[in-house]
């Protein structure tokens, strides 16, 4: 009875627990060997140029120029349809 017994002895228990150290310690060396031959690509964002204070000093101007492109009340209405949280008396 005591061969078909699921307890294990200390002695394969300690045995059982090097062979564990030693299956993950070759899993980490393998995982590594492997980590180290895949070529990755690198991926970068794209920069595109916009052109920030142009665009401002032209919008400065289209609204708040000396001969605006836009009147007041198309102003109003531009910024209502973007922007609907700003009160209309802030305007």
């Amino acid at each position: 009875m005591s061969s078909s017994s699921p307890v294990l002895s200390s002695s394969s228990s300690s045995s059982d627990s090097e062979g564990i150290d030693l299956f993950i310690s070759s899993l980490s060396t393998m995982a590594q060997e492997n980590a180290s031959q895949i070529p990755r690509p690198i991926i970068r964002r794209i920069q595109i140029n916009r052109d920030r204070e142009a665009g401002h000093d032209l919008l400065m101007r289209h609204y708040f120029g000396n001969e605006p492109l836009y009147n007041g009340t198309l102003f109003k209405r531009h910024v209502r349809q973007h922007f609907q949280r700003i009160p209309l008396q802030f305007l």
